[in-house]
């Protein structure tokens, strides 16, 4: 994630709370709190996928706050864990409103059709979703 200004001493704490050296996710600021984010849930998730304790074969990342991220950045964060998915059999499902990934014939992208008032929509102002 290109995330040199923060240390690469990583402890954890009491409630499995990541050190960057001194400092906690929650003292970052920025596009640096965002990436470590995103790092540090990429890392659990290959660490689980690695000594398959995964009940469950998927991610979902709704808008990482791309905004923050430069898009190549996030381009080879994307890729990354599309390799992470291939070597492991998992699926990663991504929700994105400014960044456009350019997938293969592995991927399938999604993409609302319905008028909301800023951006296109997957669900209709009063649509509603039952469950059983």
């Amino acid at each position: 994630m290109n995330t040199n200004n923060i240390s690469r001493n990583i402890k954890f704490k009491d409630d499995f709370t990541p050190y960057l050296g001194s400092e906690t996710i929650s003292q970052l600021k920025g596009s640096t709190r965002t990436r470590a984010v995103l790092a540090y849930h990429a890392a659990l998730l290959e660490l689980m996928a690695e000594h398959e304790c995964l009940s469950f074969k998927f991610l979902i990342l709704d808008t990482p706050k791309q905004h923050e991220i430069h898009n190549d950045d996030l381009n080879r964060y994307i890729k990354s864990l599309k390799k992470l998915c291939n070597d492991n059999d998992l699926q990663i499902i991504f929700s994105t409103t400014e960044y456009h990934y350019d997938g293969d014939e592995q991927d399938v992208e999604w993409n609302p059709k319905y008028k909301g008032e800023k951006q296109l929509m997957f669900l209709r102002k009063n649509d509603v979703i039952v469950t059983s």
